[in-house]
């Protein structure tokens, strides 16, 4: 009887322990390089943690999930330009809820099937003081998907540039289109962004433009 016990007691501990599968589950790091660019992001329970490194110079991003506090290199980034910058991120993660959808504005694309346009989504971004790195680990760290680092890269040398030539907000148009995947139709979609960045609330002062395709 005493060795059918002390077996039991093994097994419920064994199934009440922490396994280090659901450790390992808690924390997760990823690195990606592009040219210059490694970007490191580590996911720590509801803190993500982005670091940018330009070739020269790092820049480290912490945010949290929960109560959307974002540091950049220790320092508290505003509420405004953290909202801002969620927003943004919103275009790329998830459908805008209150983005402004137009399904008779198609765009025959390429392919046996053509786009479908999703919604288009008008918003703005004030960076003022932020640098280059410091805007791209920001968005990093608020990324919760797959961050693709030319998106990263490119938006931040955009506001960047428009911060320092004396203006402290950009704006920009974001448009996203969809389609069946080309492999797995049947199972998952393919998306199409356009984002146009504009110096003045109006869009007349027409910056540059990004396209990409998520795949």
């Amino acid at each position: 009887m005493k060795k059918i016990l002390i077996f039991i007691l093994s097994i419920t501990l064994i199934f009440t322990s922490t396994s280090p599968a659901a450790v390992m589950a808690q924390t997760a790091e990823d690195v990606q390089i592009y040219g210059d660019i490694t970007l490191t992001t580590i996911l720590d329970g509801n803190v993500r943690t982005a670091i940018y490194y330009d070739g020269s110079t790092t820049y480290e991003a912490i945010y949290n999930t929960e109560s959307s506090e974002l540091y950049i290199d220790g320092e508290k980034v505003s509420v405004e330009t953290v909202e801002n910058l969620e927003r943004f991120v919103k275009g790329y993660e998830s459908n805008l809820e209150d983005a402004t959808v137009t399904p008779f504005y198609n765009d025959p694309g390429i392919g046996v099937e053509e786009w479908k346009f999703d919604w288009i989504d008008n918003g703005s971004i004030n960076a003022a003081g932020l640098a280059v790195g410091a805007i791209a680990a920001g968005l990093a760290a608020i990324f919760t998907k797959g961050v693709a680092i030319p998106l990263i890269a490119s938006t931040a040398s955009v506001i960047a540039s428009n911060v320092s030539s004396g203006k402290t907000t950009f704006y920009y148009t974001w448009m996203r289109w969809s389609r069946p995947h080309y492999n797995w139709p049947l199972f998952a979609k393919e998306y199409k962004h356009i984002i146009n960045f504009y110096g003045n609330s109006a869009k007349t002062d027409f910056i540059t433009r990004i396209e990409f395709i998520d795949i």
